[in-house]
């Protein structure tokens, strides 16, 4: 079976690292294997291996703040993310995870920086031109600059429903209603099944006026089982049938 190939795999690999004990490489592979499992811990333990056999392994480093991230210790792989872009600034894709770790923990301008790092170093990373976009929205800051960095993640990703999502929200931001609709009913025909953006197309019909539009795509909405907005739906589909 596959998992016992995997399984022979790392016993090879385990196998090579005794026979070269200098070399980094197989203590890598087999963090890579546990962590493919959720093993986190012993992903970690393997990589802490290989990077004692190579400090300064960019791949290594890289897997361990994940890792870390997965075990949930933020701050462990923050500081793992910075020691990689102090080693090697140019590694954008240690900007872009650190950038998004800084998001979740509600580091914003870590994030900003991070982001704004990314796109200078890679311009075509639709999710650092989204992210920035999302920050600006939450933060009610500087539209106009967000609803540009929305349309380049669309332009890069426009088959991507999330960042269509996005820049949906900032026209919404931005007064643009009818403008927004439009967006996320292409959303919608690239994700039919997202209950989340046929709730976001309600509230925007609701805002116009719309209400047998908003009633009805509300129905659809719930109709598709659970989702985070649910209780919102319910209590918005309530008020517009009174």
């Amino acid at each position: 079976s596959f998992s016992a190939a995997r399984r022979a795999a790392v016993t090879v690999f385990d196998h090579a690292a005794r026979l070269d004990m200098a070399n980094p490489l197989p203590r890598l592979a087999v963090a890579r294997w546990h962590a493919s499992r959720n093993d986190f811990n012993s992903a970690l333990d393997a990589v802490d291996q290989a990077l004692k056999r190579q400090p300064g392994l960019l791949d290594a480093q890289m897997l361990r703040a994940e890792v870390l991230e997965s075990l949930g210790k933020p701050d462990q792989a923050l500081a793992d993310y910075k020691k990689v872009i102090q080693g090697t600034p140019n590694a954008w894709p240690a900007h872009l995870r650190l950038g998004m770790l800084a998001q979740r923990t509600g580091q914003h301008e870590l994030a900003l920086t991070s982001y704004r790092k990314v796109i200078e170093l890679e311009p075509v990373q639709a999710v650092a031109y989204n992210n920035l976009a999302m920050l600006s929205i939450e933060r009610k800051l500087d539209l106009a600059q967000a609803q540009t960095w929305a349309e380049k993640a669309v332009a890069l990703q426009p088959s991507t429903p999330d960042y269509l999502d996005t820049l949906a929200s900032v026209q919404q931001a931005r007064g643009q209603l009818p403008a927004a609709v439009t967006t996320l009913h292409k959303a919608l025909g690239l994700a039919p099944e997202r209950a989340d953006i046929l709730f976001h197309i309600a509230q925007l019909h609701a805002q116009l006026g719309e209400k047998s539009m908003a009633i009805e795509s509300l129905r659809k909405a719930l109709g598709k089982g659970t989702f985070a907005q649910a209780a919102e739906a319910k209590k918005l589909l309530a008020q517009l049938e009174r």
